[in-house]
């Protein structure tokens, strides 16, 4: 009835529902229109790890689950701090590329570069983690050119280049529901 850009209004309408949980700025023109047929929606927009941990325990308290919801909060707490531990014996931390989505570019999103690094990787946009909204293009917002350059990525023609300023040891790519079938070690 909807992906991440994209909804069926009126299927979701049909379903009657007593709250609409959106994520992401966007879905803004989703929760506009959800908004003016009369739903009411709670829309957010976590990076951080914090921040979605934030918002279970919001949402916890908006649904009188507060009790449940402070249960998964420890529970997610919890694997996080064995991951780290697990990563401190790593040998060697892998640079890791992770590519939301392809077209528009999208990645070094927040909470995936501080998933990376708690597993022990090194995520190579780490440096874009802290914008506040979504690169939707492969440079800098205000148009200055970035360091990046074009490698193949394996199973791929050599005409599907992606734009990666250093060569990563894994190369992991989502594409918001679209699937990639791909992924890729390096090296």
């Amino acid at each position: 009835m909807s992906a991440f850009t994209s909804a069926n209004i009126d299927k979701i309408l049909a379903l009657k529902p007593d709250l609409v949980l959106t994520l992401s700025d966007l879905q803004a023109e989703i929760v506009a229109e959800l908004i003016r047929r009369g739903l009411t929606v709670h829309a957010s927009n976590q990076r951080t790890l914090a921040g979605t941990l934030d918002m279970i325990r919001m949402l916890g308290a908006m649904v009188d689950a507060g009790a449940r919801a402070d249960e998964l909060i420890t529970t997610l707490e919890a694997g996080l701090a064995k991951a780290r531990a697990w990563a401190e014996g790593l040998m060697r931390r892998p640079r890791v590329f992770f590519e939301e989505r392809d077209d528009p570019l999208i990645s070094g999103i927040g909470w995936v570069s501080e998933l990376i690094e708690i597993a022990g990787g090194i995520d190579v946009f780490t440096d874009r983690r802290q914008q506040g909204q979504r690169q939707e293009q492969p440079n800098g917002s205000a148009g200055e050119s970035m360091p990046y350059r074009d490698i193949p990525v394996s199973g791929e023609s050599s005409r599907s280049l992606r734009p990666v300023r250093d060569a990563p040891d894994i190369d992991l790519g989502y594409h918001a529901g679209k699937g990639t079938g791909r992924t890729s070690t390096h090296g």
